[in-house]
């Protein structure tokens, strides 16, 4: 039993994103197909179906943020990288320590946003949820993004320190 719980947290770690994107963005597929459905066969439009597909697909980009920095797919200025690729992993270095203090500044104003919204509700027009959730996906994304970009340079530090230790132990 633990070996399976081991293996199905694994699994969750490396795929977490992928698995909640995609359900998600299945989500806004069945949602905007049923609306279109709706609308244009039964001649009754929805009201909700839209609004509810447009909260998952925000909720669906902005998990995607950890995502992409797992793969490696943020956007980036590269002609530096280019210009001198022997100081290209430095700089890439440099780039991810720029996203992340960024990432860092925005959980403040992002609480305060959502501060403002619990202390003063606001329902969305269709569905009367409360818009803290929508906007809750934003700290959702600074979060899942600063998890991988900690867990990226853990892993490049473990493989690091490894390397050394199997060097001074082939030296000896």
């Amino acid at each position: 039993m633990k070996v399976y719980m081991k293996k199905i947290l694994l699994w969750l770690d490396e795929h977490i994103e992928e698995l909640i994107g995609a359900i998600l963005l299945g989500i806004v597929t069945i949602l905007i197909s049923v609306g279109v459905f709706f609308r244009y066969v039964l001649n009754n439009s929805l009201s909700w179906s839209d609004e509810l597909a447009r909260y998952c697909f925000i909720w669906a980009v902005f998990v995607g943020m950890g995502l992409a920095v797992k793969n490696d797919g943020n956007m980036k200025i590269n002609i530096l990288e280019m210009a001198f690729p022997k100081i290209a992993p430095a700089l890439c270095v440099i780039q991810d320590l720029i996203y992340f203090v960024f990432l860092v500044y925005l959980i403040r104003p992002t609480i305060e946003v959502l501060a403002k919204f619990t202390t003063n509700p606001q329902p969305s027009p269709a569905m009367q949820i409360p818009m803290q959730f929508v906007y809750a996906s934003f700290m959702a994304g600074i979060g899942f993004a600063i998890f991988r970009l900690a867990e990226k340079y853990f892993r490049k530090i473990r493989a690091y320190l490894l390397h050394r230790k199997e060097l001074k132990e082939g030296m000896e």
